[in-house]
């Protein structure tokens, strides 16, 4: 009797070669080897330096740039507003002692308006929050606490001091943007509307003058300070982005669905997984 090949054998034939095909190329085929092993970083070669120096090195330098950037913005701040101040208040003093009253206006406004810088230049004299997180990685690293250690809480510091800038800063320009607006707002009032109130013409420019000077000063200064970041915001950011430099992570996984096909009596059986 001759030999033929009935349709269910050719059929379970291509069904366990499918089968074989599918388990080979399956992502679920390399389930037995370790997850870590799948995502180990190459071995690093011998005599390198540990994550812990690289990081040392990175913070080191990212602080000392950033703190000597905000010790030059304050010596910039205190010169600039003295200098202001020195050339409006003098004058400006000068101008208001005078008998008539369009110089007595002039000079009112010129002496506040170099006056009122004066007040946020006394904290320019402070170090700032970068300067004070420099210190202190210093004073640690320069003891013998652990590198983990020292790169831990300067990271706390650092992210709590830049933190704290921010809060600050949006309250600050609020506050002056609120302030500066207002008195803008009335100062030109006074300045361009008709007598208020029976005032007197020299008596309501003088006084429009007078809001006039500190208004729009201290309005964009709050404009300023709503968009400009500090320098421990720009720090701190600065330094989170090269830090994945020189400490990478592995990444993330990505779960691929996996498909297994089994041969049956008259037939197959097909399996798709999905782990999540």
């Amino acid at each position: 009797m001759p030999s033929q090949t009935s349709p269910k054998r050719l059929f379970n034939f291509f069904a366990a070669f499918t089968c074989g095909l599918l388990t080979l190329s399956s992502h679920a085929a390399y389930a037995d080897e370790p997850r870590a092993a799948q995502w180990a970083a190459p071995s690093a070669p011998e005599g390198a330096q540990p994550p812990e120096v690289a990081l040392m090195h990175v913070m080191e330098a990212e602080l000392d740039l950033f703190a000597a950037r905000a010790k030059s913005q304050r010596t910039a701040t205190v010169i600039t507003t003295a200098v202001s101040a020195v050339a409006l208040v003098p004058a400006g003093y000068v101008l208001s002692r005078r008998s008539d009253s369009l110089s007595q206006a002039i000079g009112v406004g010129m002496t506040i308006g170099g006056a009122v810088p004066l007040l946020p230049m006394l904290f320019a004299f402070r170090s700032s929050g970068t300067e004070r997180v420099r210190d202190a990685f210093e004073e640690r690293r320069a003891s013998a606490m652990a590198r983990a250690d020292v790169l831990r809480l300067t990271e706390a510091d650092w992210e709590r001091t830049a933190s704290a800038a921010h809060n600050r800063r949006i309250v600050i320009g609020l506050i002056d943007l609120a302030l500066g607006t207002a008195c803008t707002a009335a100062g030109l009032y006074f300045l361009l509307s008709d007598p208020v109130a029976k005032m007197d013409r020299n008596d309501q420019t003088t006084l429009g003058s007078s809001l006039v000077g500190p208004g729009v000063p201290l309005a964009t200064f709050g404009i300023r300070s709503l968009l400009q970041e500090s320098i421990e915001e720009t720090s701190w950011d600065a330094y989170r982005a090269t830090k994945v430099l020189a400490d990478p992570q592995p990444p993330a996984r990505a779960e691929m669905p996996a498909l297994s096909v089994a041969p049956l009596r008259g037939g197959a059986a097909a399996v798709a997984t999905y782990a999540f």
